[in-house]
């Protein structure tokens, strides 16, 4: 009996503290919500918030330097000449919202992917940095897992998850604020089978405005002898959408049929991002 009393005390122990000893901090780093924007359309003179984005950092070949890209979903964006993106400013005591052009009269300024429902757009952090806003962003080299990286580590059905975004207008007034929501992988075997396919499922409620938002993985200090485990909080994803299904009520009350959101979320792993990326390099690049 003492023995399993002891096991609980050290199981707590070792919940609660981090590496240098002290007390457990954060589980998802502050600069993780720095990276993640709002974004919104004018309509009627005013904004109306239709989804979320974030950046992420391509590292350059032979230098310690990164390019930095808006990765959303590309529904999000189609049919639409520019969109609105709001990133904090260090004062502490506004927001700013900057016009990101998507095409001009013969194409569009992004890059697509072939068949997920991702894009990426690279940005200039100098501008950002000029107009004193705070921003950060996901380097792919250090806070982002491959499907194989994944597989590796034991980040599989069960696993506990995390997506930052801007449901229902959540935004805030004057501070850009996500909303951080928990769930788990309810679905991603198939996927480590056939790489062809390009989603996982996560039991989690992404309702609008959630769409684009960035999914990161819990880190385990704990974790079965003889399993891997992950230690660090990284991108493992990017929200496209929900499943949902018809519900038809009584005829007598309701004749329609109504559709509800199964609590599935339906996430492109960062594969699929890191190719969009690459293909927006290659655009950038031809353009010079």
């Amino acid at each position: 009996m003492f023995e399993y009393i002891d096991f609980f005390i050290k199981l707590w122990y070792n919940s609660t503290r981090n590496t240098n000893g002290g007390v457990f901090v954060a589980i998802i780093p502050k600069f993780f919500f720095d990276a993640v924007v709002a974004l919104g359309v004018e309509e009627d003179k005013e904004i109306k918030w239709i989804g979320t984005g974030f950046l992420v950092g391509r590292k350059e070949e032979n230098l310690d330097s990164y390019t930095i890209y808006l990765i959303t979903n590309y529904h999000i964006v189609e049919n639409k000449s520019g969109i609105l993106v709001r990133f904090n400013q260090k004062d502490g005591n506004e927001c700013r919202d900057y016009r990101v052009v998507l095409k001009d009269s013969t194409k569009e300024l992004f890059s697509k992917h072939q068949t997920a429902d991702v894009i990426a757009i690279q940005i200039m952090p100098e501008f950002l940095k000029k107009n004193n806003s705070e921003f950060n962003w996901f380097a792919l080299d250090k806070h982002a897992l491959s499907l194989q990286q994944m597989q590796s580590t034991d980040v599989l059905e069960g696993s506990i998850v995390y997506s930052l975004g801007f449901p229902i207008n959540m935004i805030g007034t004057n501070r850009k604020t996500p909303v951080c929501r928990i769930g788990c992988i309810s679905k991603i075997s198939d996927l480590f089978e056939n790489r062809e396919l390009e989603e996982y499922l996560i039991d989690l409620q992404a309702i609008p405005g959630n769409s684009g938002a960035p999914v990161i993985n819990r880190p385990e200090d704990l974790f079965i002898k003889g399993t891997n485990h992950n230690a660090s909080a990284n991108l493992i994803g990017i929200i496209s959408g929900t499943i949902d299904y018809s519900e038809q009520c009584d005829e007598s009350t309701c004749p329609k049929e109504h559709e509800k959101s199964s609590g599935f979320a339906i996430v492109h792993p960062v594969d699929t991002i890191v190719e969009v990326i690459e293909k927006e390099y290659i655009r950038r690049r031809d353009l010079h």
